[in-house]
């Protein structure tokens, strides 16, 4: 395009689009005030409606009088003067009377279902022994007193009988074509599925005349005898088939409906942009659309004398597509003959199908265009021509690309290997390098050819346009147009592919001759890329005799004088090849921006491996590496395509995890990875750990209260909740990504410096809670604890019900240190506690929340087994404390609960007298808190309180009354202090005593 048509046509852009933002504009003000608009105008409607309702009543009444005034009381017949007699009234009316005022009565609900159901079968009948069904309609429904055919790709039609007798007839009830308009909206809004109001009632009153063909019409005896016209009559041993004449108009509307689809979609494209490259014309029985593309004007002046003096002029269109009506094979002969059962029906099912032609033009661009066969064929699912239309033209401009490759690798210039390729629909032409290639692309909308420079150079876009005019007025001097943009350049510095990458890069640094000599001897330039993660890194581009050489180096300042020198502490070469084969060919100069982008990728992961290896000896682990694939690959994370390259490291479980927690729940081999070395963002480590035991993740569920069943009444059963299952990548924080599937865990480090001991770190907690998560479900089974259940599992918390309505969620709070040096303290956990919507508990809290610091000490020291019995042993206890609690509350006397240890509870009466309850195994121990258990703790040795405390006056009397009371709850031994019960009395133990010392001390008071 030149400048004076780009600058035209940029000019009408402008004109156009402040027309429709004009427009848009005075849309948007009036949409502000539409709905009050519709608003009064609904009302208007609704009152002018109302009037006229109200002149129709008065005309109505006016019309009645005026009828009245000439009617006469008929004579007196003598049934009806004896009914006056004898009862003094009339006992029934005449018949007109009856029939003209009187409603019949309505049908019940039972008589409707019982004659529809007898007309469903009726229909059922009809279609199975007496009627002829296509068997492309063999697919119907019988319901509502209807039969719906549904024909698939053409339409779903209704239809029912007119009466029960054999010789009624069948009625058309509606249709529905069965279609889906792709691509622009207005042809769904303007081609609706379902025929709208004229088209309806034209296609019913067209099916109900094929379908009552054959039936007897009434006479219109207006109509003088010899004027009627002949009704139609069967061939003589012929069935009536109205079915069959129903589906083939049927089909043929449905046909002709998506034909007339398909051209809206075409004269709308042409509306878009393509009027003056596409013609589009329907043939007079609009059974056959064909639409031209390609079109180009004839020249005119001296080019047309040429071009009309052409042994072989190029054609002025690209070629045609033509969709029509086409008649196709019957679908299963076999089977539609044997559905006749020999019978010989008086219409023949009609196959018809909407069949697509490409048809290009001869000699197109002035090339053999060798013939292309592709698959065309309308899907009545989504009725497209832009979409059919930009297939035949891939499928041309494909095969004349090929054309004039071909005729382009006839030049010996041209026809090294990679000078010219091949494209969709375009051709690269590499004349002297990667950055000087010029596509050339047919344009698919006009077939126009257009240049472009993939570097976007200003220098050559006029010599490029120039080109393109030349081509495009005679497509002949193709190969003469190409052969003049050849240049002789050679390629672009590879600096200018830094800079466009945003590369820091610098041409020269303060290296020592002696330095310089490690880059070898054929070194005519070098281009430093510092690495912008790893400051003291370069990747060098070296510039040789043949070809590019790459390498990286570690660089050092040495101070010397005032000028600070530079030196090369280590040089490692990059093996090209490696990265993308191919890349680096001899004699040729290629280096593109993604291979530049890819090695230094490749230099960044280089430099990621050197830290972690460090890492690793520093530690005295040894390692080794593992082509990619060979070990699973960390989830969720995307690597760049040469990622194979790329080496991954693997240590043993057993080297990395010495001496660290739970290190038996790895695998064998473990990977490390690093990650976005081939990005901008910071470098990460994913460390993967396959896990030998797996808990599967659960994820957190609202627990719904189930209700209390009424008294009387039995519970209705629930039905149960399915859980969703887990998702497979599971990410519980930033730094733990975990494959359920696989099993495997993802440590993901964003300090490559520290990744190990990071890894190390977070191992510990993961191993931790995953033994934790299946120690709890191992306990459950073995134990047989209905009621102990993991709630959530997340890697890093693991949250379970101990009790019915009672859940514990747990954590690991060790720190760095505690983790990396297991002797300097022992291990640590978090507790939280909740009460589930089933919970007894009368607050609605967990009471073992108000024990948590003494719950963690013992989940530290013994362990979840140990931790769960203490739960479960002190529920009954932590409960019933809550529930004195709850009853002390507002009284005078001062009563509290305090919890002494994990198995140690005291009732505290006004800070005097003491209730002590002490757990072990399955026993319960409840004694007066002034009483001490052994001598050791005389004096208070052992509570800081039992100086403080009396003892409970008569306390010995209170046993003896209440023992009685607790034997039906489980075996009780008296003490001389207090008494021995099995757990599950504690309860009602704790609740007998505590009334009666309160009791007492309240008297005593």
């Amino acid at each position: 395009m030149s400048d004076l048509a780009r600058k035209r046509t940029l000019a009408d852009w402008v004109v156009n689009t402040k027309r429709q933002v004009v427009k848009l504009l005075a849309v948007v003000k009036w949409a502000r005030d539409a709905d009050d608009v519709q608003r009064a105008m609904n009302i208007t409607a609704f009152l002018m409606n109302q009037n006229r309702q109200f002149d129709d009543v008065v005309k109505a009444l006016d019309a009645s009088k005026e009828t009245l005034k000439a009617a006469r009381l008929r004579n007196h017949d003598l049934l009806t003067s004896l009914d006056v007699l004898t009862t003094g009234t009339y006992q029934r009316l005449p018949l007109a009377i009856k029939e003209n005022f009187i409603p019949p009565k309505p049908f019940t609900n039972d008589q409707v279902e019982r004659t529809m159901t007898d007309f469903e079968d009726l229909i059922r009948y009809r279609l199975r022994m007496d009627e002829i069904v296509p068997i492309e309609m063999s697919s119907y429904t019988v319901a509502d007193g209807r039969v719906s055919f549904h024909v698939p790709n053409l339409f779903h039609a209704s239809v029912c009988l007119r009466g029960a007798r054999p010789d009624d007839g069948w009625f058309f009830v509606g249709v529905e074509f069965d279609l889906t308009v792709s691509g622009d909206i207005t042809a769904t809004q303007e081609f609706p599925r379902a025929p709208p109001g004229p088209l309806k009632q034209m296609i019913t009153d067209e099916a109900d005349g094929r379908l009552g063909l054959y039936i007897p019409k009434p006479v219109d005896p207006n109509i003088p005898p010899d004027q009627v016209p002949p009704q139609p009559e069967l061939a003589p041993g012929t069935v009536d088939a109205p079915l069959s004449r129903l589906y083939n108009y049927l089909q043929m509307m449905s046909l002709s409906y998506q034909l007339e689809i398909l051209c809206y979609q075409a004269i709308r494209l042409r509306s878009l942009g393509w009027a003056d490259y596409l013609k589009v014309e329907m043939s007079q029985d609009r059974k056959t659309l064909t639409a031209t593309y390609w079109v180009r004007k004839p020249p005119s002046g001296p080019q047309r004398q040429s071009y009309q003096a052409a042994r072989n002029p190029v054609p002025l269109e690209g070629g045609k597509l033509i969709i029509s009506i086409e008649p196709t094979e019957p679908r299963e002969p076999l089977l539609a003959k044997m559905a006749l059962r020999g019978r010989t029906p008086s219409d023949s099912v009609e196959s018809f199908g909407l069949s697509v032609k490409w048809e290009p033009a001869a000699n197109a661009w002035a090339v053999p265009t060798p013939p292309t066969h592709i698959s065309l064929s309308v899907n009545s699912q989504a009725l497209d021509f832009e979409a059919l239309l930009m297939t035949a033209l891939r499928a041309h401009a494909q095969s004349i690309v090929h054309s004039l490759h071909f005729a382009l690798a006839q030049f010996r210039a041209m026809a090294a290997p990679g000078v010219v390729e091949t494209r969709e629909n375009a051709l690269v032409l590499r004349f002297c390098g990667e950055d000087a290639a010029v596509v050339a692309s047919l344009d698919l909308r006009t077939g126009r050819l257009g240049m472009r420079e993939e570097t976007d150079l200003v220098g050559r876009v006029t010599r490029l346009v120039s080109a393109c005019d030349m081509i495009n007025n005679n497509p002949a001097v193709f190969v003469h147009a190409v052969a003049l943009l050849r240049t002789s350049t050679i390629l672009e510095d590879a600096e200018q592919k830094a800079n466009s990458l945003g590369l820091q890069h610098f041409r020269y640094r303060n290296f020592a001759k002696e330095d310089m000599l490690k880059f070898g001897q054929d070194l005519h330039g070098l281009l430093y890329i510092r690495l912008a993660l790893f400051q003291s890194y370069y990747l060098v581009v070296v510039v040789g005799d043949v070809a590019f050489r790459f390498a990286t180096i570690t660089t050092k300042t040495q101070p010397e004088g005032d000028a600070p020198r530079m030196q090369i502490a280590d040089l490692g070469w990059v093996d090209a090849e490696r990265v993308r084969p191919g890349a680096v060919t001899a004699n040729r100069f290629l280096l593109d921006t993604e291979l530049l982008k890819e090695l230094y990728a490749y230099c960044c992961a280089r430099v990621s491996y050197t830290t972690i290896e460090t890492q690793l000896r520093n530690r005295g682990i040894p390692y080794a590496y593992a082509r990619p694939g060979a070990v699973a690959a960390a989830p969720a994370l995307e690597h760049a395509q040469f990622s194979r390259a790329v080496p991954v490291l693997c240590v043993h479980a057993a080297d990395i995890l010495a001496g660290v927690p739970a290190a038996e729940a790895a695998m064998a081999n473990i990977q490390i990875t690093p990650l976005h070395w081939w990005g901008e963002r910071a470098c990460q480590v994913v460390t993967s750990v396959k896990l030998k035991y797996v808990q599967p993740p659960v994820a957190p569920s609202t627990n719904t209260p189930t209700p209390l069943p009424t008294p009387g009444r039995a519970a209705q059963p629930r039905a149960p909740r399915v859980k969703p299952p887990p998702p497979r990548m599971m990410r519980p924080s930033e730094s733990i990504v975990y494959d359920t599937q696989e099993a495997v865990v993802s440590f993901v480090s964003a300090n490559v410096d520290t990744c190990v001991e990071e890894f190390l770190d977070q191992w510990a907690r993961v191993s931790r809670m995953v033994v934790i998560a299946r120690e709890v479900t191992t306990m459950a089974k073995e134990r047989e604890w209905t009621d102990v259940r993991l709630l959530a599992f997340d890697l890093q918390t693991v949250e379970f019900a101990y009790a019915t309505g009672y859940a514990v969620t747990i954590s690991c709070t060790d720190d760095l240190l505690a983790i990396a040096l297991p002797a300097a303290g022992e291990r640590s956990y978090g507790l939280r506690f909740r009460a589930l919507p089933s919970a007894a508990s009368v607050s609605g809290e967990n009471p073992h929340a108000d024990m948590r610091e003494l719950l963690e000490k013992r989940m530290s020291a013994a362990g979840v087994r140990a931790l769960v019995e203490t739960l479960r042993g002190s529920l009954p206890v932590v409960l019933e404390l809550e529930a004195l609690r709850r009853e002390e509350e507002g009284k005078d006397a001062v009563v509290d609960a305090l919890c002494k240890g994990v198995s140690w509870f005291r009732v505290l009466y006004s800070g005097r007298h003491a209730l002590d309850v002490r757990l072990q195994d399955d026993r319960a121990m409840l004694l007066d808190g002034a009483h001490h258990l052994s001598p050791a703790e005389g004096a208070g040795a052992g509570d800081a309180d039992a100086r403080w405390l009396r003892p409970i006056p008569a306390f010995r009397e209170m046993l003896l009354d209440a023992a009685p009371t607790l034997g039906a709850a489980g075996r009780v031994a008296l003490l001389d202090a207090g008494l021995v019960c099995e757990r599950g009395a504690v309860r009602e133990a704790l609740r007998a005593l505590h009334r009666r010392v309160r009791a007492s001390l309240a008297g005593s008071v």
